[in-house]
C-alpha cells in the first residue's frame, strides 16, 4: 500500500508529457495490500488505484514512449486485475482528430460514480475494460465552438463482442 497520498507519477501515454498526478494504491475486496508478484514476463498487480489531480488521455498515446523501451514492454505485459476509482480533482483531456478539424474535450471526471476495472494483458488481447465514467462539467470543442458538458457518460462492458456505450449517443 502506499501512504493516503499516494505516488505521485507520470505514466506515459495515459498524461501528457510533463503531466503528474497521485495514485494511491491499496488492497480490494478485503485483500491487506496491493499485489505486485512474477513471473516477470507477465507479472501481476491486483488491488485498487485512486486517482487524484490525474488529467489523462484515452485512447492511449501509443507515440508517448518508445516501442522497444523497457517500460513500455512492462506495461504492456502486466497481467491486470486493478480497480481503478476517481478520488478528487481528475480529468480526462484528449485532442481528437475529426474530419473538419480537432476536438478537444476537457471533462471533470465525477468522483463516487466513476470507476473501472481493468483485467488481463494488453499485448495478447485478453485485456478487458469494465465500468462506468461520468462527467458533469468541463467542455468539449468542435470548429471554434464551445459547448458546455451537462452530464456525460461512458459505460464499458468487459465482454469483448459488445460495444463502449456512451448515454446519449446512438
Amino acid at each position: 500500500n502506499t501512504s493516503e497520498n499516494g505516488l505521485q507519477l507520470h505514466i506515459p501515454g495515459l498524461m501528457e508529457q510533463g503531466e503528474a498526478g497521485r495514485f494511491a494504491m491499496r488492497g480490494r475486496d478485503g485483500e491487506k495490500g496491493f499485489l505486485v508478484a512474477g513471473p516477470w514476463a507477465h507479472p501481476k498487480f491486483r488491488g485498487q488505484v485512486e486517482l487524484e489531480g490525474v488529467n489523462f488521455m484515452f485512447p492511449f498515446d501509443a507515440s508517448a514512449e518508445p516501442p522497444d523501451s523497457l517500460l513500455t514492454e512492462i506495461l504492456w505485459n502486466i497481467d491486470y486485475d486493478v480497480r481503478v476509482v476517481s478520488r478528487k480533482d481528475n480529468r480526462y483531456v484528449q485532442k481528437i482528430p475529426s474530419a473538419l478539424d480537432n476536438v478537444y474535450a476537457n471533462l471533470g471526471i465525477d468522483d463516487n460514480v466513476s470507476a473501472l476495472e481493468f483485467t488481463g494483458i494488453l499485448a495478447d488481447s485478453s485485456f478487458r475494460t469494465q465500468g462506468h465514467g461520468e462527467s458533469t462539467r468541463g467542455n468539449i470543442e468542435y470548429l471554434d465552438l464551445n459547448f458546455r458538458v451537462e452530464k456525460f457518460g461512458i459505460d464499458f462492458d468487459k465482454n469483448p463482442s459488445t460495444s463502449t456505450s456512451v448515454p446519449g449517443f446512438r
